[in-house]
């Protein structure tokens, strides 16, 4: 309320006279009257203030399948956004996308609003891979709502908020945490990056098995391998097995080499090394022949046998 142009309040004291009172709300139009103020309480009787109805439109962003104004003067709905002869007062605004309901609260005052602008917590996602992927599993973090399909897709209205993809390319699987943003197609691309492997073994011609399907002999070169952590074991005859652990990196090539322990070479050094300290060297002899046979040229077996 003003009274002679200054706000005031129902109840509050007010000069005597003659008074200018302007009697208003955030819903209504403005009605101005004069009074006579007297002394004591003034009953300055009734206004009646009339509700302001307004056309406009509420614009909203992404574009909804419907909009839905309910409050307590009613229910008014419109597809392309545009209300006419709407009372102002406060709304709850539903904005449908599909399946989705997305509700804003929104006050209506008729006063220079022409045009409402709102932005719905919706947004759409594409999703493609490099190289073209299968399946993958798209997860809202907040709810329990899940979306399978199949590389390359574009799916629309999301709930604007945090995401996990789980994305596979046959053995190889990603899983990935992304962000769908309002009124926005969010590009995601998953890369499946590949890593390498070499494996090399001295002797060589060894076979070689990667968690128990084997892959064939040394020297062996892998390509596209999934990065990730293998068990690898080397076998050959007459030689001690290897067993290791190879952790394969994407866009990287993981190199190992391991030399295999020859059994009969272990043996016949472990037996020349014990006839030299029985002073057999005959007996020294022959295991050391026996050796070099094995491992021709080896610096230990000939050291002993200049010894010898």
């Amino acid at each position: 309320m003003l009274v002679d142009g200054t706000a005031s309040r129902l109840g509050n004291q007010i000069t005597l006279g003659s008074q200018n009172l302007v009697f208003s709300t955030a819903y209504s139009d403005p009605v101005s009257t004069n009074r006579f103020v007297w002394y004591g309480p003034n009953n300055l009787g009734s206004v009646d203030l009339h509700r302001q109805r307004v056309s406009l439109t509420v614009d909203a962003k992404p574009t909804p399948d419907e909009i839905e104004l309910q409050g307590g003067l009613g229910r008014f709905t419109s597809r392309t956004g545009s209300f006419r002869d709407l009372p102002a007062a406060r709304y709850k605004a539903t904005l449908s996308y599909g399946n989705l309901k997305d509700v804003h609260p929104l006050q209506i005052t008729g006063r220079g609003q022409s045009v409402i602008p709102l932005i719905g917590r919706v947004g759409a996602i594409a999703l493609s891979s490099e190289p073209p992927g299968d399946k993958f599993e798209l997860k809202n973090s907040q709810s329990v709502r899940s979306w399978t399909s199949e590389f390359p897709q574009t799916i629309a209205w999301l709930p604007a908020g945090e995401y996990s993809l789980a994305a596979g390319r046959g053995d190889y699987q990603k899983e990935i945490r992304l962000v769908v943003r309002p009124n926005e197609t969010n590009v995601t691309v998953v890369k499946f990056i590949y890593g390498a492997a070499e494996i090399l073994s001295e002797p060589s011609e060894a076979n070689v098995s990667i968690n128990r399907v084997d892959q064939g002999g040394t020297p062996l070169t892998l390509t596209n391998v999934v990065p990730g952590k293998y068990q690898i074991r080397l076998v050959k005859a007459n030689h001690e097995p290897e067993l290791f652990e190879l952790n394969v990196q994407e866009a990287a090539v993981s190199k190992v080499s391991r030399k295999l322990n020859n059994v009969r070479y272990a043996r016949s050094m472990e037996a020349a090394r014990s006839a030299i300290r029985l002073n057999n060297n005959i007996l020294a002899f022959a295991n050391l022949e026996a050796a070099l046979t094995e491992q021709p040229n080896d610096p230990d077996a000939t050291e002993l046998m200049v010894k010898v």
